[in-house]
């Protein structure tokens, strides 16, 4: 995937780590992975998947289907991967 077929909501996601009082490295913890990606998926460089968006969204208490919107994850392709 190149950087071009999504597009993430950077500022959502560091709008909601501020209001939960949150680091970058907490979130990391949650998903069990460097620093480093999250800041290279809020640049664009790297996708989060969606078992990460899934664990990301009960660490930023929102809806799953919203952090798939704001991370450039369409609804349907989430469907579609649940379904195998």
């Amino acid at each position: 995937m190149s950087r071009r077929e999504w597009a993430v909501d950077t500022g959502w996601f560091r709008a909601k780590l501020e209001e939960r009082g949150a680091t970058l490295e907490e979130w990391a913890d949650c998903l069990d992975c460097d620093p480093t990606l999250l800041e290279m998926f809020l640049a664009g460089d790297w996708p989060i998947g969606v078992r990460n968006s899934e664990a990301t969204a009960a660490f930023l208490h929102e809806q799953v289907e919203e952090v798939l919107a704001r991370a450039g994850i369409t609804v349907i392709a989430y469907h579609k991967y649940m379904k195998n």
